[in-house]
């Protein structure tokens, strides 16, 4: 999830085109759900991943990612909630899958 991040704001920098970004971002996207089982288990890994990244930062600010986290799960204008997990993410080429 990092690294779609990382794509994400290279587009918006103006680092990758929009093609690029999505070239790099379905085939990690597609790892993603073969990898966890919902958005659930995603979330709850990130935060996981987080704490092991910087437990000093997870102290001072973890409450903040924890409450965005239970948005995503709770909100129904939340794509988390709108759309499944295995919605189908296309190729590269096509990421509309289209």
């Amino acid at each position: 999830s990092r690294y779609v991040s990382l794509c994400r704001w290279g587009y918006l920098v103006g680092y990758l085109s929009e093609a690029e970004a999505w070239e790099l971002i379905t085939p990690a996207a597609q790892r993603l759900q073969q990898t966890f089982a919902s958005w659930t288990e995603l979330g709850d890994n990130y935060l996981v991943g987080r704490e092991f990244w910087s437990l000093a930062e997870t102290r001072r600010n973890g409450h903040v990612y924890r409450e965005a986290y239970q948005r995503l799960l709770d909100d129904p204008r939340s794509p988390w909630t709108r759309l499944p997990w295995n919605t189908g993410l296309g190729s590269p080429s096509n990421p509309s899958g289209r």
